[in-house]
């Protein structure tokens, strides 16, 4: 939140420090990555403590959107080259987004309800138990 309030009322540039719309995107993909992976489970249960693989991506989110964050400039100049750091980073990224959405979104909503559709086309409940008539 501090950092939204910072950027809306443009203190870095008050400090006189250049910093591009994309650099506190990031930031900001990065803080909220890592509170869904320590908050959310699939389990629902809030009391939990997160899973040391959470708390492992968590902070593979945090780092490389640091390092991106940091080192913007060097990623704009050399964008069109494509080098290999880049490739990787945003690989990296793209999988940490795709691996929270796919434990909330699909398996939360969908993969609940497409089992018990699919079962229940199949005649029998979740636990593959015949339907009573």
């Amino acid at each position: 939140m501090a950092l939204s309030i910072g950027w809306a009322f443009q203190v870095a540039s008050r400090l006189g420090i250049s910093v591009y719309k994309e650099q506190f995107l990031l930031l900001c993909l990065g803080l909220a990555g890592a509170i869904v992976f320590l908050t959310t489970r699939y389990n629902r249960r809030k009391t939990d403590t997160p899973p040391l693989y959470d708390w492992a991506l968590a902070l593979i989110m945090l780092a490389v959107t640091f390092y991106i964050t940091w080192y913007y400039e060097w990623f704009l100049l050399n964008a069109a080259y494509k080098p290999p750091l880049m490739l990787v980073l945003g690989t990296i990224l793209i999988l940490l987004v795709m691996e929270k959405h796919r434990d909330i979104a699909i398996l939360k909503t969908m993969g609940a309800k497409a089992a018990a559709a699919m079962a229940k086309s199949a005649g029998c409940d979740l636990a593959g138990r015949p339907l009573q008539k």
